[in-house]
């Protein structure tokens, strides 16, 4: 049975190389154009990829300086609003020292005795420990 099947398989192979050593030169001219339409479209595809990659790094480019831009934007501002901050504590240290002197200069009996409880305060804190 196996002889069979093998004979059988033999007379397909011989036919199918037969046919194929049979292509026609219309065939041949017909598998070359279709090949040539399949490279040009390759083609096609090819450039759109590269044109696609330029325009994605053109608007990553645009994008990144626009981000950029506007993070130095808000750092400037952000500093200014620091510097007019620390201006402002700075006015008001400098008034409640001058307030402070004052009221020293205004009853310096009453500013020692303050200092001198303040300091004895502390000093009881600090001997619990």
């Amino acid at each position: 049975m196996n002889s069979n099947v093998s004979k059988e398989d033999d007379t397909m192979a011989t036919s199918n190389t037969s046919n194929d050593a049979k292509a026609t030169p219309a065939a041949d001219a017909k598998i070359n154009a279709e090949s040539a339409t399949i490279q040009m479209q390759l083609d096609a595809v090819q450039k759109d990829v590269a044109e696609l990659t330029r325009a994605l790094t053109e608007y990553g480019k645009a994008q990144g300086a626009h981000f950029s831009g506007a993070a130095r934007a808000k750092a400037e501002q952000l500093r200014g609003e620091a510097e007019a901050g620390l201006s402002y504590a700075d006015a008001q240290a400098r008034q409640a020292y001058a307030t402070a002197e004052d009221r020293v200069r205004e009853n310096p009996a009453a500013s020692v005795a303050i200092a001198s409880g303040v300091g004895f305060l502390i000093g009881m804190l600090m001997a619990r420990r």
